[in-house]
């Protein structure tokens, strides 16, 4: 529909000179909605057990751990981790999506992993900065991963995501991406509510995270046994 709305706009536009006509402008072509892929947290850990590089490891933990897009989580700074010294550790996401700040919590556990990983670069700004090619790495002092001014690139995750996505046998359509839908949906299973899961995704409306309450198997076995509750109240 989009090609042939381009393509008679085009024609009527370029080949017959029509310059007053507005209806292109006003059709809308309703995109399909379709579900996200969602791993099983089985899947998930085969997936980041696959993982030997530390970085990698490390960053795409923290994705389904926070709900993080991609660009949000290779851009982390060690200022945003000032709140995990609290009792209730989170992560503060700068200029997210339409320029949003907002506070994810962080587990204990995910904490003391992103600590491991930093003491192994120590750079002073970014918590994943971008490695350095290895002729280079020769050259330079042993501090040089302090000195990286960039951070790792959005790219070179995906890619590393890409292989252990075909190591590991999942499906094809899976992406980094699809670790947040994982995250909001594996929260949802365990109780979170759909209001604070939109916060944590930092969705503009609430409408934007209903679509993760679709069925997943664990979802539909605790609707079943929810329903055989209910039946046996009228039986």
């Amino acid at each position: 529909m989009k090609l042939a709305r381009c393509a008679l706009r085009a024609f009527f536009r370029d080949c017959l000179h029509v310059a007053d006509w507005t209806v292109f402008e006003e059709v809308r072509i309703a995109p399909p909605q379709t579900l996200p892929l969602v791993l099983t947290r089985e899947q998930v850990a085969a997936l980041l057990g696959a993982l030997r590089e530390p970085r990698y490891r490390a960053v795409l933990t923290l994705i389904y751990h926070t709900g993080l897009r991609v660009g949000e989580a290779v851009r982390i700074e060690l200022r945003d981790l000032r709140e995990t010294h609290t009792p209730h550790p989170r992560l503060h996401v700068r200029c997210g999506k339409g320029g949003k700040d907002r506070f994810v919590p962080l587990a204990p556990a995910m904490v003391a992993q992103l600590r491991a990983w930093w003491i192994t670069h120590r750079h002073r700004q970014w918590l994943f900065p971008g490695p350095t090619s290895g002729w280079r790495e020769r050259a330079q002092p042993a501090d040089a991963p302090q000195r990286t001014a960039t951070h790792l690139s959005v790219s070179a995750v995906q890619n590393t995501f890409r292989l252990a996505r075909a190591e590991t046998r999942l499906p094809v359509e899976a992406t980094v991406h699809t670790l947040r839908h994982c995250y909001a949906t594996h929260l949802l299973e365990e109780g979170v509510s759909l209001r604070l899961i939109s916060q944590y995704l930092g969705h503009a409306s609430l409408e934007t995270t209903v679509i993760y309450t679709h069925l997943t198997p664990l979802n539909e076995a605790r609707t079943r046994a929810a329903l055989e509750v209910l039946h046996r109240a009228v039986a």
